[in-house]
């Protein structure tokens, strides 16, 4: 599990989401964020391989590969903040982006960074 120190890009911006939670200045700087980083696509998976299968295909790969494996990272993990990419090919509803995100809004909590 990776960690995060109160600083991302620059501390204007944790800064402002930490204040948006409540905390004041004194408090955010001690703070430590569990997160992940999720890529959607596997570029060579069996079940869809990026750039040689037809785009329809994708199905599978999200519904028996993906979504099973987003799931146990959060359920073992339970980050607060998740970096993800790999959407560019397909709209947010193939990846049940919606469910996803109320799934593991549901699962962390008041943890969640959304």
């Amino acid at each position: 599990m990776n960690f995060l120190i109160a600083y991302h890009s620059g501390p204007g911006d944790l800064a402002f989401l930490f204040q948006c939670r409540g905390f004041n200045s004194k408090t955010y700087q001690h703070i430590v964020i569990r997160y992940s980083y999720y890529s959607l696509p596997e570029w060579n998976n069996p079940l869809y391989r990026w750039g040689t299968d037809k785009p329809e295909m994708v199905t599978r790969y999200v519904d028996e590969h993906m979504i099973p494996q987003f799931k146990e990272l959060v359920s073992t993990y339970k980050p607060s903040l998740i970096f993800s990419d790999g959407e560019w090919d397909h709209p947010a509803t193939t990846w049940h982006s919606a469910e996803l995100i109320a799934w593991y809004y549901n699962l962390v909590g008041d943890e969640a960074i959304l």
